[in-house]
Parts: C-alpha cells; sequence; structure tokens
C-alpha cells in the first residue's frame, strides 16, 4: 500500500466534509471504506436518517446494512481505546461518539440503504402530482407491463392513437413474419432510451416495388439466366444448393410485388445470396455490373459468387430499409405508449428515473424549493459501483446534492460533504442496462 493510498484512505473517513470522488478496484476495501464514512458521519454529528446509501443490487444493500448495523453497534460500547494504525479506520471513541452511534443505531431503519431504483420510486411516491403519476402509481414486473404493451399496440394498428401512427404501424407489420413479437421484444428497450437522441437513417417515402426498381430487373435476368443455364450454378454445399432451389421455386416472390410479401423478399434473397455460378456471369447472360465477384484460390478464380454487399444486390438496401420502418414507428410509438402507461400509474424502473430526472430538472429551473424540500431529507449520498450508473442516474444525484441548483446538471456544484461516489472502471458489467463508464469517468 502507497503512502497516497494510506492517506486516500485516512481522509474518507476523516474529512467528512468534503466530496470525494473515488476510483477503487476489486478488494482493495471500498465498502469497508463505505462503511467507516457513514459511521464517521455519525460520529461527527449528522443524523442518520439524512445519509443514503446506494448500492446497484438489492443483496449489496443487505450487506450494507448488516454492515452499518455491526460497526454502529461495535462503536456504541464503552468509549475509549487506541486508534487502529490501519489506513482508513476510525478514531478512538469517545463518550459523544457513542452516545451519536447508540441513536443512529435505534433510528437506523430510517437510512436509506438501497438501490437507486427504489430511491426514485420512494421519492416519486412522495411526489406523485409533480411527476404527473396517480398516488398509487406503482412500478410492474417486466412481464406485466409486456401485456400492456401488446395491449396499446393493438389500439394503435385499431386506428386509437390516430392515423399517422397507425400508418407507420402497419408499414412496420409488412416487414415482419411475426410483427407482435418484434414489437414486444423490442419496445422496452427503446423506451428505456427515450430521453436519449437515437439516430438512424430515416426510411424513404414510396413503396419497395418503385425504390427498387432497377435492382428487381437485374434480378430478373439473374433468375433467368440461371432458369435457363441450371449446369453454370456450382451446387457443392447446403448454401449453394440451397440458393439454386431459391432461385427456382421463389420466382413468383422475387418477381412479383414486393410489397405483398416483403418478409418473403428477404428472406429468399438472403438464401440467393449463397448462389455461386461456375463461369462468368455475361456468359449466360448476365450483364448487371458488380452483382458477382469472382471467387480466388491460389491465385487462380475458381468461381462467381453473389456480392451480398453490392448496391446492385437489394439484400442490404432492403434490410436497411425494414430496420428504418421499424425503428420509425418504435421511435414514434415509445412515447405515447408510456404516456398511457404513466397515466394508469404502471412504470418501469426506468420511468422512475426519467420521471424524476424531470422533475429535478424542472424545479431547478424553477426556484428550486422542491430540491430543497428533498434535500432537507435526504442530504447526504454515497453511491457504491458508480461504474455502473448511467448517465440519467448521474443527473439525478447531481441534482439533488446542487448547492445552487441549474438546469444543466453539469453546471451544479455538490454541496460540502453531500456527495462521495467510488467505483471501478474496470468492473462495468452493466452496459445491457445502458450503464455508461464515461459517467465515472
Amino acid at each position: 500500500m502507497t503512502d497516497t493510498d494510506f492517506i486516500s484512505r485516512d481522509r474518507i473517513v476523516a474529512d467528512t466534509a468534503h466530496n470525494f470522488f473515488v476510483e477503487a478496484g476489486a478488494g482493495s476495501g471500498k465498502t469497508t471504506m463505505l462503511v467507516n464514512r457513514m459511521v464517521a458521519m455519525v460520529e461527527n454529528g449528522i443524523a442518520v436518517d439524512k445519509i443514503c446509501a446506494i448500492t446497484f443490487t438489492r443483496a449489496a444493500a443487505g450487506e450494507f446494512y448488516d454492515r452499518f448495523q455491526k460497526k454502529l453497534s461495535e462503536r456504541a460500547a464503552v468509549p475509549g481505546g487506541m486508534p487502529a494504525r490501519r489506513p482508513g479506520a476510525l478514531p478512538a471513541a469517545t463518550a459523544v461518539s457513542c452516545r451519536r452511534c447508540a441513536e443512529a443505531l435505534k433510528n437506523i431503519d430510517l437510512c436509506f440503504l438501497g438501490t437507486i431504483d427504489a430511491f426514485c420510486n420512494l421519492v416519486l411516491r412522495e411526489h406523485p402530482a409533480r411527476a404527473r403519476i396517480p398516488a398509487d402509481a406503482a412500478v410492474c414486473p417486466e412481464a406485466e407491463m409486456e401485456t400492456f404493451r401488446r395491449r396499446e399496440y393493438s389500439r394503435i394498428l385499431r386506428g386509437e392513437y390516430g392515423e399517422k401512427l397507425q400508418a407507420r404501424g402497419l408499414r412496420f407489420c409488412a416487414f415482419h413474419r411475426a410483427p407482435a413479437k418484434v414489437f414486444a421484444g423490442s419496445i422496452g428497450r427503446v423506451q428505456r432510451a427515450r430521453s436519449a437522441r437515437i439516430f438512424y437513417e430515416p426510411a424513404p417515402s414510396g413503396t419497395a416495388d418503385t425504390l427498387f426498381a432497377t435492382e428487381k430487373t437485374a434480378l430478373a435476368e439473374l433468375l433467368h439466366a440461371v432458369s435457363a443455364c441450371p449446369g453454370a450454378v456450382l451446387a457443392t454445399n447446403s448454401a449453394t444448393r440451397a440458393a439454386q432451389k431459391t432461385a427456382m421455386e421463389k420466382q413468383t416472390v422475387l418477381l412479383g410485388s414486393w410489397e405483398q410479401d416483403l418478409p418473403g423478399v428477404i428472406e429468399a434473397l438472403e438464401t440467393l445470396a449463397g448462389l455461386r455460378l461456375g463461369c462468368e456471369p455475361a456468359a449466360i447472360g448476365i450483364t448487371a455490373e458488380g452483382l458477382f465477384r469472382p471467387v480466388e484460390s491460389r491465385g487462380k478464380i475458381k468461381g462467381w459468387e453473389i456480392a451480398p454487399d453490392s448496391s446492385a444486390y437489394p439484400l442490404k438496401r432492403l434490410q436497411e430499409l425494414r430496420y428504418a420502418a421499424t425503428m420509425d414507428f418504435l421511435c414514434a410509438c415509445a412515447g405515447p405508449i408510456a404516456e398511457t402507461l404513466r397515466g394508469e400509474g404502471r412504470l418501469t424502473f426506468d420511468d422512475c428515473l426519467l420521471y424524476l430526472r424531470d422533475v429535478l430538472r424542472e424545479d431547478a429551473g424553477r426556484d428550486g424549493a422542491l430540491l430543497r424540500h428533498i434535500a432537507a431529507r435526504h442530504s447526504y449520498f454515497l453511491i457504491d459501483e458508480f461504474q455502473d450508473t448511467d448517465p440519467l442516474q448521474a443527473e439525478i444525484f447531481f441534482y439533488l446534492t446542487a448547492q445552487t441548483p441549474r438546469t444543466d446538471w453539469q453546471a451544479c456544484v455538490p454541496r460540502p460533504g453531500s456527495l462521495f461516489i467510488v467505483g471501478d472502471p474496470k468492473q462495468s458489467i452493466y452496459r445491457f442496462r445502458d450503464a455508461d463508464v464515461a459517467a465515472f469517468l
């Protein structure tokens, strides 16, 4: 352990009037330091009910509670003894510190020790009107939320959300074999990200048959050539045999109206992409440039295969069109569906984060009265595993600890001693839940 580390640990316990940003690796004892700092805050006269310890999981919160309770019990004993020489250890107990620890032990359940989700839900339930949610609003299990989202999906397709959104929904359906399943599997993630800007290439106007008229002509030429010269196809493996079979059997799908069966067209093109010829394409009447590319081995051309990423082959652009139509619909309906469920009091944990952030930001832009009210109750925040915090959560804590509230959370300066952050960027494991290690760094 270096001198710098020794000094840092001692400051965490001794300097409770300052904010700290601590980077600590696995096994370094950061939980012990968090607990010691909480006890030091109590011994310095901070009421236990004003302390909030935020963890990332309920299991970690339970461990926090047990260790905090045990340390308070130890420190509430008879004063005296010499302070331990270990870095970050608490000083020798005094009669005053013992009394304060004993009082905190009686009121330990008034100290918030839990997850960020639980904390946000608690604050929202205390201020439902400001969050525009019913007083009995509750966080619903994900399976239950999926049922309600599917209900609203059906209402959209019936036109109950308006003709414009209905049209986007029908376009979305046209691209998928099982649109309801795709919707259910995607809408939750889009709703979680609705506070952010989602970038994608918008879908161009027009039907697929109009947008891909040139490619359809080239495809017709290819299918005719393969049908007329089946011996030119190198059917040497399952992929090439499947491609030849598609060229023979899916001509009605590929040469007919694509708008009538977009999923079928995409599936057929995906299989046809495995087609390989044993001669130059031009030799059997295929003239489209870039549609095929040579297959070389040891400097010799062994055949010609379809170039799937070529602009001459429509698969990639058609997949991009499907993605654009899907995102157009999901992004357009995420907000309205969330607002409907918000009015019914059906929330997700991500909703709680978003709605609390919005309430705090709005209050910061007014007079900050609500922020002062909350700060009087929840004054000091110790946040563990901050590397698994997403930017929305970071905003919330900077609003809650701001000396002078500002609408721009990055302009908020925490009150002295109100914020203690600890984490390890090397242990960030919740990217799938939108955790952003940059919020820590």
